[in-house]
């Protein structure tokens, strides 16, 4: 299974933090881990994704039912279908994610792109820095994206 990723920004304890979002627009495809979940009913899994994600509310967390033939995301229908024909080809009843979306822009206030992602990287703070540089180092090594090799190019400069 392959999902788009792209670089979010989202605030976690009292700083910035990154991660990954899954996005078409300016993502690379990737392969991606799965692990079935210990909740035998979709609802009680949406709950503890949410839970551990820090979300409240509906929003942020995405699924295909296949079973009940229902789709909740942000993400295209597409991709949706895309996930949908891997949860049957795997005969899963239901998929769940992260459903968010980029906030790059919000947080920024620049559009992400890879040069102003790279800027903004390179900008951070010591304790920041190190952060977003732990966050990178640890994606799992498929996690291949424009903006990951770029960074990993820098650090070999920087370190």
């Amino acid at each position: 299974m392959a999902l788009f990723f792209q670089l979010n920004l989202h605030e976690f304890l009292t700083t910035v933090g990154l991660t990954l979002v899954i996005t078409e627009e300016f993502g690379t495809e990737v392969q991606t881990y799965w692990a079935k979940s210990e909740f035998e009913e979709l609802g009680y899994a949406l709950d503890d994704l949410r839970s551990r994600e820090g979300l409240t509310g509906a929003k942020g967390i995405g699924y295909v039912d296949v079973i009940n033939k229902k789709v909740y995301s942000i993400i295209s229908d597409e991709l949706k279908n895309k996930i949908e024909e891997w949860a049957k080809l795997k005969k899963i009843d239901a998929v769940i994610w992260t459903d968010l979306k980029s906030n790059f822009e919000e947080k920024i206030n620049t559009e992400f792109c890879i040069d102003n992602a790279m800027s903004y990287l390179k900008n951070l703070d010591n304790e920041e820095f190190e952060r977003a540089k732990d966050y990178i180092l640890k994606a799992p090594t498929q996690t291949q994206t424009q903006l990951k090799n770029e960074y990993l190019q820098y650090l070999k400069f920087k370190l």
